[in-house]
């Protein structure tokens, strides 16, 4: 081998190190930091705001099971307390506006139907209690209200983003789901194709 050529090829390993080395080091960065969340806590969603009017998006799966504190204090509740009835299942947080518009449509519908065979439940994501307990008072809400400050039924329910409304119909079956704001009416068409079916 000449010496050009041993030069040459060093010059071409020396290139290929220097490439190769900094993408290896973004991969270990990544892997390390992708080692730690998944150490830590992974059931909390990152929940951002979703600002349009959400209409009824059908869907068809066994809505999981929770048990959480009341925002009141009054003791626990879960959906498992309301067993044969239709549950509108409104997950909201304080820094939300778009869950500060639909809440008194949301009260609204909830009057409406509540002697029905209906059940509002609030879940109130990622907030604190104080601001969250300010809201319900502000609002005039009257239905029960949970408290969930790691935002576990969010992760489970699988919501991108708050509010986010889901319909269980009386088997316990998530029949509907509205990403976003609640249109009032596509609310109570639901409700009334679900009291129907029941009969």
């Amino acid at each position: 081998m000449t010496q050009e050529g041993g030069a040459s090829r060093r010059y071409l390993v020396a290139r290929a190190v220097a490439i190769v080395l900094p993408v290896l080091l973004v991969v270990a960065i990544v892997g390390v930091i992708v080692s730690r969340r998944g150490a830590g806590q992974t059931t909390r969603p990152d929940l951002s705001t979703v600002t349009f009017v959400a209409s009824p998006v059908p869907e068809h799966r066994t809505a999981p099971g929770f048990t959480l504190p009341l925002l009141d204090g009054t003791g626990p509740t879960s959906l498992a307390r309301y067993p044969g009835k239709i549950v509108v299942l409104n997950l909201w947080a304080s820094w939300c506006g778009p869950c500060r518009d639909e809440s008194p449509q949301l009260q609204s519908v909830w009057e409406s139907y509540r002697s029905l065979g209906v059940q509002f439940l609030g879940v109130d994501q990622q907030d604190s209690k104080a601001e969250a307990s300010a809201f319900v008072r502000e609002f005039g809400l009257t239905y029960p209200i949970a408290f969930d400050p790691d935002g576990s039924v969010a992760a489970s329910y699988g919501a991108l983003g708050l509010p986010t409304t889901f319909v269980i119909d009386a088997s316990g079956v998530i029949r509907y789901r509205f990403l976003g704001r609640v249109d009032p009416v596509g609310l109570q068409d639901v409700l009334q194709g679900l009291l129907a079916e029941r009969g």
